[in-house]
């Protein structure tokens, strides 16, 4: 556990560096309460770094210590991104409800789930930055934090396949620096893009860290060039960061190319039905689906859809996109294996042969085979539970059955009203599922097994 706690400071720390352009902005803006609530948040995660890391030190971490830092950072770090939104008084109720709308705030950012009780609420600019960032470093983050805890031991290479791990190099902080840069020129490249046709910079700027990490937007351009813009944004961080690494060395081919080829497959197949179904213009009914499908969550006509184009959506945000990019949900690869271990379900059954099953050039047998196809039918069965809940508080099962999958998926898709009304019950099943959902499931089993042997880590 000590351990975890060294990192999880070592985490935090880069949290509370993450503020100081906020900081910056709201001096520049004179947004003084803005800057006095973000200088607290800041100095927390300085403190408590800090401190973590004088409680013992920063070293290798086993299967279950990486697990355990995982979930820490995902319901920790929120807690001290909500004090901004306390200290400003942003929801203006009780102490406790004001404690989880700005929790559920939080986590819905730092999951890039993009739900939001403040739906028509204008914030201070630098605190709207803030959020923004807080969603851009939630995306990386994940990234980072499965490249950085998870890869670099061989005993946790198994683990590494069944989550989507690519080891790219040799050395996982090249690695990491790598997947970085392409995260930074793919921000710049859409803010430019942006500003270029018009928009404001602060505007071009918030709309790309949203977009690009999938934490949604509330209010979508209507011009046709930005929601193009926004569309091959949604695309670039659907595809796997082990693509684009492959594409800088010039070692694309057909096998590591595969599940990127599957996503736009699906995508194209989507669309056209999804176009056919909800009378949509063809661009938006790409957009729709493209949104559902990398798990960004924007869609500017969902409430308005009818009942199967609704449905389609659900599909899309199950399957998710390529696995190691900073989208949630299912994974494009997880659905090639389940679908490849069909087809070869007579071999099993009557030749009796052991199962290898190839995906975009890696070879999964039955124990990885097996914990793919329990994760997959755990981000089925969740939403239907979950849903049972909704159904208690007036809402129909297919509406509880969309907000679940929507959270799960770390989308932020909304067929219901969700604001500081919304049943605190609910916030709290949802603030589960977002987190549930950005981790994945299979942490929160390994926490409670101990490992003999320790392996990597950072």
């Amino acid at each position: 556990m000590r351990p975890s706690l060294a990192n999880l400071g070592f985490l935090f720390q880069i949290s509370g560096f993450f503020i100081l352009p906020s900081l910056l902005y709201s001096l520049y803006l004179n947004e003084t309460e803005v800057f006095i609530s973000l200088s607290l948040s800041g100095l927390i995660f300085f403190s408590l770094g800090f401190f973590l890391n004088a409680l013992a030190e920063r070293k290798r971490l086993n299967l279950r210590e990486s697990c355990i830092l995982l979930i820490l950072f995902f319901t920790l770090s929120p807690l001290i991104h909500s004090i901004p939104y306390l200290y400003l008084g942003i929801f203006n109720q009780s102490f406790p409800e004001n404690l989880l709308n700005s929790y559920f705030e939080s986590v819905s950012s730092i999951t890039t789930t993009g739900f939001s009780l403040l739906q028509g609420k204008r914030l201070p600019k630098s605190l709207v930055l803030q959020r923004s960032l807080n969603k851009w470093v939630g995306g990386i983050g994940i990234v980072f934090i499965l490249l950085s805890f998870f890869y670099p031991s061989r005993s946790l290479f198994h683990y590494g396949r069944i989550i989507g791990i690519e080891k790219l190099t040799s050395k996982y902080k090249k690695t990491f620096l790598i997947v970085l840069g392409i995260y930074l020129v793919f921000t710049l490249f859409f803010s430019v893009s942006l500003t270029y046709l018009g928009r404001e910079i602060f505007s071009s700027l918030i709309l790309t860290l949203s977009t690009i990490s999938t934490g949604g937007i509330e209010e979508i351009p209507s011009d046709p060039n930005f929601l193009l813009v926004l569309l091959l944004a949604m695309l670039s961080s659907s595809i796997s960061y082990s693509f684009f690494f492959n594409l800088l060395h010039k070692k694309v081919d057909l096998q590591t190319s595969e599940e990127v080829l599957t996503f736009f497959a699906l995508l194209f197949l989507f669309s056209m039905v999804f176009w056919k179904v909800s009378k949509l213009s063809l661009l938006d009914s790409f957009f729709s689906v493209a949104s559902s499908l990398s798990s960004t969550g924007m869609n500017k006509n969902i409430l308005s859809l009818n009942l199967p184009s609704q449905i389609i959506l659900i599909f899309c945000m199950l399957i998710g996109p390529c696995s190691l990019s900073v989208g949630g949900g299912i994974k494009i690869s997880r659905v090639q294996l389940f679908l490849k271990t069909l087809i070869s379900l007579p071999r099993i059954f009557f030749k009796r042969e052991e199962i290898v099953i190839s995906v975009g050039g890696k070879e999964f047998r039955m124990n990885d085979i097996l914990l793919n196809f329990l994760i997959i039918t755990l981000f089925l069965l969740t939403p239907l539970l979950s849903s049972i809940l909704f159904t208690f508080y007036g809402y129909s099962f297919f509406e509880g059955f969309f907000e679940s999958t929507s959270a799960l998926t770390t989308t932020g898709l909304s067929v219901i009203n969700i604001s500081t009304s919304f049943p605190n019950t609910l916030k709290l099943l949802l603030i589960f599922l977002m987190v549930f959902g950005r981790v994945e499931f299979i942490p929160f089993f390994l926490i409670f097994f101990k490992e003999k042997s320790a392996g990597g880590g950072i």
